[in-house]
């Protein structure tokens, strides 16, 4: 009897280790709110904190520490309708320091197309349709359908980048990131 509930104890004891640990490894994502935006609302959100930097020159954004981020997809001033625009980068890379936990406002500011902002860690090239193929982090944000009368659908959720390594952030509507909208993301302890 006392053997058999000492097993039962490590037997427990094992699994909350093992879920600890994945809590740890796996990145977080959680859905925190859904709607629309006016012009102004929109506006308000694009704006730098001491812990961003922004590089035109190298099409970089570092990340510093836990931090919001607004992510228009596919902007009319774009060199491509296939773009990302954060804080006036078209498809930046972006340099996140590991541990930083990231809200992200995608907002889709195109007048006639649906978008996405989904995160995995599966590299270029993409196909026509990729969303089978996401691999173990791709969050499945839904379309975002197109400006309607100056109001912009957004999505928001927060992504925690738990661990180095190299992610991309992709839109996934049939063709998009085939045609070049997506963007790398690194995680660096640096």
């Amino acid at each position: 009897m006392e053997k058999s509930r000492t097993t039962i104890i490590i037997g427990i004891l094992i699994v909350v280790l093992l879920l600890l640990t994945a809590s740890i490894i796996v990145e977080h994502r959680r859905t925190t709110e859904t709607g629309y935006l006016s012009a102004s609302q929109l506006e308000a959100l694009n704006a730098t904190t001491s812990n961003i930097s922004v590089l035109p020159d190298s099409n970089e954004i570092f990340i510093n520490s836990s931090a919001t981020i607004l992510v228009m997809l596919g902007p009319m001033n774009s060199p491509s309708m296939y773009s990302f625009e954060i804080f006036g980068l078209y498809n930046p890379h972006l340099i996140i320091r590991v541990g930083s936990l990231v809200r992200f406002y995608a907002v889709n500011v195109d007048t006639d197309s649906y978008h996405n902002f989904v995160i995995t860690d599966m590299a270029p090239p993409y196909g026509y349709t990729i969303m089978g193929n996401m691999g173990e982090m791709g969050s499945m944000m839904p379309y975002l359908p197109p400006q309607s009368e100056g109001h912009f659908a957004y999505y928001v959720y927060d992504f925690s980048f738990a661990q180095t390594g190299t992610l991309w952030y992709i839109c996934t509507y049939p063709g998009h990131a085939e045609h070049g909208m997506y963007g790398e993301i690194t995680v660096s302890s640096a």
